[in-house]
């Protein structure tokens, strides 16, 4: 989770304007790891 976190947080600093990308990919990772991961 932390790790996904530190990711999507560095490409939203390193590219603002890759932002919705980023944001998609970080809920798309949420739904893959499931309903555990909260």
């Amino acid at each position: 989770m932390s790790d996904v976190a530190f990711v999507v947080g560095s490409r939203i600093l390193n590219d603002p304007d890759g932002i919705p990308t980023a944001l998609r990919a970080f809920h798309r990772t949420m739904r893959e790891l499931g309903p555990s991961s909260g």
